[in-house]
């Protein structure tokens, strides 16, 4: 059937291993942004990348090869790197070096967590 590859509301899941399925929500990023933005897969190929934006709930397609995808972060991932920031700014070392990575991850995982209004 042509409509095989079209699924609406379904919850896929992906570990980030290959291309994302169709109806899996990922982060994705085309090379030249810093930014990555959130979206849910149409289409998938070697190719093409076929997402509906999260933001503008507008499909729109890339090249493949143009583009970097990931699955979307859980809280935790979320707060290792938002710490990771945090330490780099403070130290001005590269952004994410395994050595600040891992006191991240390390941090987070005993604990720590930002409090809202605390300073930087």
């Amino acid at each position: 059937d042509v409509n095989m590859g079209i699924i609406k509301n379904v919850v896929v899941e992906w570990d980030g291993t290959g291309l994302p399925p169709v109806g899996t929500f990922i982060e994705y990023r085309h090379r030249c942004n810093v930014a990555w933005r959130t979206g849910q897969v149409n289409y998938a190929s070697s190719t093409y990348l076929i997402l509906v934006e999260d933001e503008s709930s507008v499909e729109q397609h890339y090249l493949t090869t143009y583009m970097e995808v990931r699955p979307i972060r859980t809280p935790e991932q979320i707060a290792v790197d938002e710490l990771c920031e945090l330490i780099v700014e403070h130290y001005g070392a590269p952004k994410m070096s395994e050595h600040y990575l891992g006191l991240a991850r390390a941090l987070v995982e005993a604990g720590y967590r930002k409090v809202e209004g605390e300073k930087k």
